[in-house]
């Protein structure tokens, strides 16, 4: 490739083929480095904004994974609560960041790629991360426009109200999302029908909340705390 661009300098096609063979070699500093290039030669070429915020997202995975696995290894090791707490806040920080970073990244690219639903799927889940949940609720309303993505919208969009309080409009959202899920034993539709037996145990409903927990026992008793939200309704039903 850098034989490539010997020949072609002011190709920065190839500046960012090169930038994505040094991302593929975790070579995080090169790869930007060919990034920038491939704009600097090319100041409109889009691929390259892209990459260079692909990139740092890939960092701030990496960073993360990193950290994570650190904390794991010493989760059990005695003596070492001082580094422990140190790694976790660390992990939280970093958490933080790539939020916000991820955030503005895809912020960008839903203005640059308008009829991209995907994007205003991810760009909502980044919002409603960072506790945002009207604009949040604005991207999902758009996204859920693309079939292949209703479903997942609208589980979203539950989500949004439910934090917000709105509990009526939340149950709306999940009954509607889990009626496009065709299998009714799979993960996405447990996901949902436990977040409309949240939702309803939330605003008192306890009857119908211990139904849907009941639903996803039936299928999967390991399934998150389905179980242990099951004996706390029925205590409450026998007081």
């Amino acid at each position: 490739k850098k034989e490539d661009l010997r020949k072609e300098p002011e190709n920065s096609r190839l500046w960012r083929e090169l930038g994505s063979l040094y991302q593929d070699l975790k070579k995080w500093k090169h790869a930007k480095a060919a990034y920038k290039k491939a704009l600097e030669v090319n100041p409109q070429d889009l691929f390259a904004i892209d990459r260079i915020g692909s990139l740092q997202e890939t960092m701030f995975d990496e960073q993360i994974g990193s950290l994570e696995a650190k904390i794991e290894e010493l989760a059990n090791a005695e003596g070492k609560e001082a580094e422990l707490e140190e790694l976790q806040d660390k992990l939280e920080k970093s958490r933080a960041q790539s939020v916000k970073f991820k955030t503005k990244e895809y912020e960008r690219k839903v203005k640059a790629h308008p009829t991209d639903y995907e994007l205003k799927l991810i760009f909502g889940g980044l919002l409603l991360e960072g506790g945002s949940f009207d604009e949040a609720i604005e991207q999902f309303q758009k996204a859920v426009k693309d079939p292949k993505f209703k479903v997942r919208a609208q589980n979203s969009m539950g989500l949004c109200f439910q934090k917000k309080g709105v509990h009526a409009i939340a149950m709306t959202q999940y009954q509607e999302a889990l009626s496009g899920v065709a299998d009714p034993d799979s993960d996405i539709a447990k996901d949902i029908r436990y977040n409309l037996a949240t939702a309803a145990e939330e605003s008192g409903e306890y009857d119908s909340a211990l139904e849907h927990y009941q639903v996803i026992m039936a299928t999967d008793i390991g399934f998150r705390d389905v179980s242990q939200r099951v004996d706390g309704l029925m205590q409450k039903k026998q007081g």
